[in-house]
């Protein structure tokens, strides 16, 4: 009997050991997942980021309205000019009250301009605006909410390259 209840407690152990292993495994799949989101381009047409899967992505997610984002966006895009070889980024506008496209034209940014579809419902973004900076393999692993200075950029941005 004592014999029975050890293999079976030894059983238990590696069915436990067994799931813990799969579950591990999946959390890292789901990672990449997690950061997927779609957007329009400025054309309508519909995208994800997993196109830029393979290489660092920064995602900025602004408002015309917002004077936060409006004033972070010359050093983001001073920021993005200086290392865009190293990593992608675009800016995706959320609600807006004006002429989002006109705007970022008039004002000469060269990041890549994108509207929202369902980024900000996934990333429950509640301030604007709210900067993702997510890995080659698409995991998000930092956020900075609230309007970030091109020094707190740079840093976060030098740790995301590493």
């Amino acid at each position: 009997m004592d014999n029975l209840l050890r293999l079976r407690g030894a059983g238990l152990f590696a069915t436990l050991l067994l799931l813990l292993s799969v579950a591990t495994s999946c959390t890292g799949k789901q990672a990449n997942a997690s950061s997927r989101f779609s957007f329009k381009s400025t054309s309508g047409q519909m995208q994800d980021t997993t196109q830029f899967i393979g290489k660092p992505l920064v995602v900025n997610f602004w408002a015309d309205w917002c004077p936060p984002c409006k004033a972070e966006l010359p050093d983001l895009n001073a920021s993005y000019e200086a290392h865009k070889s190293d990593f992608n980024m675009i800016a995706v506008s959320m609600e807006s009250s004006q002429d989002p496209d006109g705007y970022w034209q008039q004002q000469g940014y060269t990041i890549p301009m994108y509207h929202d579809v369902d980024g900000a419902s996934k990333f429950a973004i509640q301030y604007i605006p709210t900067t993702l900076f997510i890995d080659a393999q698409g995991n998000v692993v930092d956020t900075a909410s609230g309007a970030i200075s091109k020094e707190d950029f740079e840093q976060r941005l030098a740790k995301l390259l590493q």
